[in-house]
């Protein structure tokens, strides 16, 4: 049982900015409607003292229906409920005061608690949808169906304005409120309708929630919801806070400064590289990429600032090949060059929609040689060529397959290529014996099976690697050697880990079993063992 994507604090992968920026689109979108028999409501409702209330029968509820371990579910428990509060008054400690409920702010495990607990708010409305009570929000025909979004213990909910699910979200309310111990403080909760709502339906639902109707939305997560046309009032929190940062740093090393920057400047590259629910795609970009949008119709103030740094992201922006099904081959930059990701070929019309695949031959895993040279020129295939193929297959070759992987200290015998072939394997055997102490001997593999020895070698001259295997058995006895040539440009990391997929791949086919990897890559040993 997973979380529900529509939490999105303190969860890997998920930022505050994610339900901020679709919450904001939602908003524009209710905003905008003034066409339908019925409108949109958005609820933004706070919950007072989220964490001082829970209820630990709740908790521990919520535990086991997430198939945590009994044992694990009462230490946490221990944890929760062994605290106790005493006062001091003087230098002198008065009284023990034991609390009955609630979890501790601050606590490094409260946080994740805190989001197992809100998802019982979010399977409660998960349920009501499926059965039809309850209808969510989508601000386009391919747009997800949003009808909440949680983070922490700021919650917003979006359903229609008619007063049956009004009711229904009334009930949900209450209902988690009786469960969780939680209460939702009505006089700071407001609502907000579209345009096609009518004045009586508003009242109607404002009674049955006991909030009341604002034109604003105002602010979510501290980020204003609307944005008129003055917009230096809107954003004046900000100068604000700066202003007081500045203030703050008189006494300080300017250092901060920089350190706030990075700050920024690593949130921002999380932002445009981060996955999650994409409503701006399907509304803005149904039918494209984000570097191929264009501003489209009746777009909000957060989509115009977004695609304010298109031609930014262009410029800098590479896309990195996997299958290449994805990819566009003259539509996006993919080409591992600083100056120009894009293609300079010219383009055929007929070729418009060509993806990166159609230059493959996919089954010997390489860049087709006979399309490079005839469809591109001499600096487009050259780059073409540097570009590895499939290595993300290669963590899932790894730990498909039956053997294990050590790490050896690096030695002369194996850090050649021509070591591996068959012809030399005895002169790298004498060669490891003329290192002497300083050099770690070969150890055998356990009975019946068979020790597979990898390395590769990087020609820069030929934009190639070159890739060994020896197979041994339990009496040091040569079963089996291969050497490979593969074409292209790799990092030192990405040659290791090359050199382990093709030795997989060419243990697979001849059909070994119970085989452990031996390399010299201490980096690729630790990751495959999973110490990364």
């Amino acid at each position: 049982m997973p979380i529900l994507p529509n939490q999105s604090a303190f969860i890997e992968g998920r930022l505050l900015i994610d339900n901020a920026l679709i919450t904001f689109e939602i908003n524009h979108y209710i905003k905008r409607r003034s066409q339908g028999k019925n409108g949109v409501a958005g609820l933004k409702i706070d919950v007072s003292k989220a964490y001082e209330w829970l209820e630990w029968n709740f908790i521990e509820g919520m535990l086991q229906k997430y198939g945590f371990q009994e044992v694990w579910i009462q230490r946490i428990m221990v944890c929760i409920k062994t605290v106790s509060y005493s006062f001091i008054q003087k230098g002198t400690v008065f009284g023990e005061v034991r609390p009955q409920r609630g979890i501790r702010q601050g606590d490094p495990i409260s946080p994740y608690l805190y989001i197992l607990c809100a998802e019982g708010l979010s399977s409660i409305i998960k349920r009501n949808e499926e059965v039809g009570l309850l209808h969510g929000c989508s601000i386009a025909r391919r747009a997800p169906v949003m009808s909440h979004l949680l983070f922490a213990d700021d919650y917003y909910f979006f359903f229609k304005a008619v007063e049956s699910e009004a009711r229904v979200m009334q009930r949900i309310i209450k209902r988690y409120e009786t469960l969780s111990g939680q209460a939702v403080n009505f006089n700071k909760s407001t609502i907000t309708f579209s345009p096609n709502t009518n004045a009586d339906t508003r009242e109607t639902i404002c009674d049955i929630l006991g909030v009341r109707e604002s034109t604003s939305p105002g602010k979510y997560l501290g980020i204003p919801m609307t944005v008129g046309r003055k917009k230096s009032e809107v954003f004046k929190f900000l100068t604000d806070r700066v202003r007081q940062k500045v203030q703050n740093w008189k006494n300080a090393s300017i250092s901060k400064a920089g350190e706030v920057c990075n700050v920024i400047q690593r949130q921002m590259n999380i932002y445009w590289w981060s996955n999650g629910n994409n409503s701006k795609g399907a509304k803005y970009y149904p039918n494209t990429d984000f570097l191929n949008a264009t501003l489209g119709e009746n777009p909000s103030y957060m989509w115009r600032s977004v695609l304010s740094a298109q031609e930014v992201i262009k410029k800098g922006c590479r896309g990195s090949i996997g299958t290449g099904t994805d990819t566009y081959v003259w539509k996006v930059p993919w080409l591992p060059s600083i100056d120009n990701g894009y293609l300079t070929t010219s383009m055929p019309s007929e070729l418009a929609n060509t993806k990166v695949c159609d230059l493959m031959e996919i089954q010997e895993k390489k860049w087709d040689d006979v399309i490079l040279r005839d469809l591109f020129n001499e600096r487009d295939a050259q780059l073409i060529q540097q570009i590895p193929l499939y290595l993300r297959e290669f963590a899932h070759e790894v730990w498909d397959s039956l053997g294990m992987l050590q790490w050896i200290k690096p030695s002369p015998a194996i850090s050649l290529l021509a070591s591996w072939k068959v012809a030399q394997l005895e002169r790298a055997r004498s060669i490891s014996k003329a290192a002497g102490t300083s050099m770690q001997k070969w150890q055998a593999p356990q009975k019946n099976w068979l020790k597979i020895n990898i390395d590769a070698a990087t020609f820069t001259d030929l934009r190639s690697i070159g890739i060994g295997a020896v197979i041994r058995d339990e009496n040091d006895g040569f079963v089996r050697a291969m050497c490979k040539q593969v074409r292209g440009t790799w990092s030192p990391r990405e040659v290791e880990g090359l050199s382990l997929k093709e030795a997989l791949s060419w243990v697979k086919q001849h059909g070994f079993k119970c085989c452990v990897f031996e390399t010299d890559s201490k980096l690729l040993a630790e990751a495959c063992n999973g110490n990364p």
